[in-house]
């Protein structure tokens, strides 16, 4: 599950909605001109009984003209990204090779530098009492439905490009296990589950996918199905797991519904992209997306005329090291489409949000009409602050991706993170700051078809300045039955200065967090945690505070 905006939004957008409505019953008319003025047409005559909502909208003023401003603008987003996708599915004919999204052209690289690459989405599907052979079926149909599982990847005229073949690789075959007289069942099944997590894909020849049926005895069966993140994200799995079980049903029952045809696929979508880059409306929203990171990045004073921190010096000197003397004329533009080839050294650090505070930030989030995610943004968002004391903090979280209807049921990687440009006001109460993160997230998630590589590229700016903090947030609707104790290695992943992956359980949230080891140590990164937990603390004894007291608190609570 992505981190999703909360529904403090909601209601404002259902008080504009409701005052619209109040304006169409007395008759009035309601528009904005080319300057943002709001402009009233009164067409009844009953003028003495309008004075309230007329007091009504000058309250409320600014708003409604934000909110009819992003109508129009939504509408010709829409309009024009609609357009474009039926532009697209005319131009997308039967083809060797298609365009390949900005998703896989860095997935695709990352492997071309690392051999020995994994990077694979796992999951099981319980299907008692199941057939074999039925299983092979309902597989078989799953690949046929969808052509990302049968589509390899290449270099061919300096492009990294998509093939879509008719049927997927004679290598790719389904394995059986039984575990039905094994005593070690569960040790089993947990290294068959790794083994699939470390599997090495060929992404030239394939198969992308791997899939084991599982009988771990009389009562309980089903398969485990892995997938590089190359043709997947965490949405297409959710798909996978419910078609699964939808084509079992159809062929053991044979009276239900057929799944509908697939209008669009995969290969459809990075078209979609590509060509929505080049619009004028993409063109407009990139425009926007760089000036919000610039006047964030200004607002700290952090680039200037001296700044040396460069994207393209450092992946030149990367290149220089995977590549050496080889000759680069056959290969393509990496600049844009990669980052990191190389990360950092890292170390990982894993604590708990215990149940107890879990309960705390549920009745806060109720409070605020928030939302868990967007209330941990906040906390982490604040103690970043009050670490470093940026005006501004830029913070990349993941977006699924998929802007349109029509991407909802495809299977691909279409999530793409997105960075958040978040002002740290201390004069901001907590519910403030969450309206501010809310509004943030809902406009930013319009920018998520371009990648952050990108932008580094555009910028010129490493991803230590430009996103220095990750944040996602998953749900698993079950209890974390593991013991539940912090957890300290020096070895992790430094791709970004702090990363932190949000699992929330039933009992716990569980918090792994990679970090950077030349801009952190462990004892900083622990005391942040533990400044995450006081701040929780602090907000539910009181949640109307300031952000500048929860400083003078936090302060007090520290000495």
């Amino acid at each position: 599950m992505y981190g999703q905006p909360d529904n403090k939004l909601d209601l404002k957008i259902n008080a504009m909605e409701e005052l619209l409505l109040k304006l169409y019953e007395k008759n009035i008319k309601v528009s904005i001109d080319n300057n943002y003025k709001l402009n009233l047409k009164i067409n009844g005559n009953d003028n003495d009984n309008i004075n309230d909502i007329i007091e009504e909208v000058k309250i409320n003023k600014q708003s409604l003209i934000d909110y009819i401003s992003s109508l129009n603008t939504k509408k010709s987003d829409t309009s024009n990204s609609y357009d474009i996708l039926e532009d697209t599915l005319l131009q997308v004919k039967l083809q060797e090779t298609y365009e390949a999204t900005p998703q896989q052209k860095s997935e695709f690289l990352r492997r071309f530098f690392t051999i020995k690459y994994a990077f694979n989405i796992v999951f099981t599907v319980e299907l008692p009492g199941s057939d074999n052979e039925i299983i092979r079926k309902v597989i078989d149909k799953l690949i046929e439905r969808h052509e990302i599982l049968r589509t390899t990847f290449l270099i061919k005229d300096k492009e990294i490009r998509q093939k879509v073949h008719p049927k997927i690789s004679d290598d790719f075959e389904i394995a059986y296990i039984n575990l039905t007289q094994v005593d070690n069942k569960d040790e089993i099944l947990s290294e068959e589950f790794q083994d699939l997590k470390a599997n090495v894909f060929d992404f030239e020849n394939g198969p992308i996918i791997a899939v084991k049926i599982i009988e771990y005895d009389a009562d309980n069966k089903g398969i485990i199905f892995a997938m590089h993140h190359l043709i997947s994200d965490l949405v297409s799995a959710d798909i996978i797991k419910k078609e699964i079980s939808l084509l079992y049903n159809y062929f053991i029952k044979k009276d239900q519904q057929e799944l509908p045809e697939l209008k669009f696929q995969s290969k459809e979508y990075a078209s979609w992209v590509y060509n929505y880059i080049k619009s004028s409306s993409g063109k407009n929203k990139i425009n926007r997306y760089r000036e919000k990171i610039l006047n964030s990045l200004k607002e700290d004073s952090i680039i200037g005329d001296n700044y040396q921190d460069s994207y393209i010096t450092k992946l030149e000197k990367e290149l220089n090291i995977a590549l050496g003397k080889k000759d680069r004329k056959d290969l393509p533009d990496f600049f844009g489409d990669i980052y990191n080839i190389y990360p950092d050294p890292g170390a990982f650090y894993q604590n708990f949000i215990e149940e107890e505070r879990i309960k705390k930030l549920n009745k806060l989030a109720n409070t605020y009409q928030s939302s868990i995610f967007n209330m941990l943004i906040a906390i982490f968002a604040i103690t970043f602050y009050r670490k470093n004391k940026n005006k501004s903090v830029r913070i990349a979280t993941l977006h699924s991706g998929r802007l349109l209807q029509e991407f909802e049921n495809i299977i691909g990687w279409f999530a793409s993170e997105i960075i958040l440009c978040l002002s740290v006001k201390e004069d901001f109460s907590i519910r403030e700051f969450l309206e501010n993160i809310s509004d943030t997230f809902l406009e930013t998630s319009q920018y998520s078809f371009y990648p952050y590589e990108k932008i580094m590229h555009d910028l010129d700016l490493n991803l230590d300045t430009l996103a220095p903090i990750f944040i996602n947030y998953q749900v698993q609707n079950e209890r974390y039955n593991m013991e539940i104790a912090p957890l300290h290695r020096s070895s992790g992943f430094g791709y970004f200065v702090f990363g932190c992956d949000f699992i929330q359980y039933d009992n716990c949230i569980k918090m792994m967090i990679n970090y950077n080891i030349k801009h952190f140590s462990g004892i900083e990164v622990q005391q942040l945690v533990e400044d995450c937990n006081v701040l929780i603390d602090q907000l539910f004894a009181k949640p109307e505070i300031l952000i500048n007291e929860l400083f003078v608190e936090q302060s007090k609570n520290l000495l």
